[in-house]
């Protein structure tokens, strides 16, 4: 994976490791960040994040934080046109990432897409994740790392569980 592709998992899965919850996460006592909020590169990027924020890269964060993290998984019905290589859905403009699909007729499938606001600016929002490389632990890339347990999902590996059963 590289390093732009890792910064945008990253921000596709900050909510989720931030308020992901473990069996040790339950009861009384002191209430601690998920675990696999330190396993990635969170805090780095948090920090760098509020850095573009309150500084001079507003418009950076701005349109880096709605496309990548802000977004929302929809479920649309959407045009198919079926070809020889596979289905190719027509999707509304600020969509991608089509995970599954359902047929509802020979011209029509209910897909489940990535969706952002359309005041996003790609080519700004793609600039913003090299700034961001950039800025995180220095430049050196190599450090930003995400979860194991998201890198699976990524990858459309099971978790780790599913192995040993």
């Amino acid at each position: 994976m590289t390093a732009q592709e890792r910064v945008v998992l990253l921000l596709r899965t900050f909510y989720e490791a931030r308020e992901s919850y473990g069996a040790g996460s339950v009861g009384d006592g002191v209430r601690l960040m998920p675990s696999v909020w330190h396993e990635g590169s969170y805090p780095e990027l948090e920090f760098r994040l509020a850095e573009l924020r309150d500084g001079r890269g507003r418009r950076l964060w701005f349109h880096s934080t709605r496309r990548y993290r802000d977004g929302e998984w929809v479920t649309l019905d959407v045009p198919v046109v079926r070809t020889r290589r596979g289905p190719s859905f027509t999707l509304p403009p600020c969509c991608e990432s089509v995970v599954g699909a359902a047929s509802l007729s020979d011209r029509v499938s209910r897909v489940k897409c990535y969706r952002w606001r359309s005041d996003v600016d790609q080519a700004t929002a793609d600039h913003a994740i090299g700034v961001l490389i950039e800025m995180m632990y220095d430049g050196s890339r190599e450090r930003i790392q995400v979860p194991e347990v998201f890198y699976r999902r990524a990858l459309g590996l099971p978790a780790r569980e599913e192995i040993f059963r």
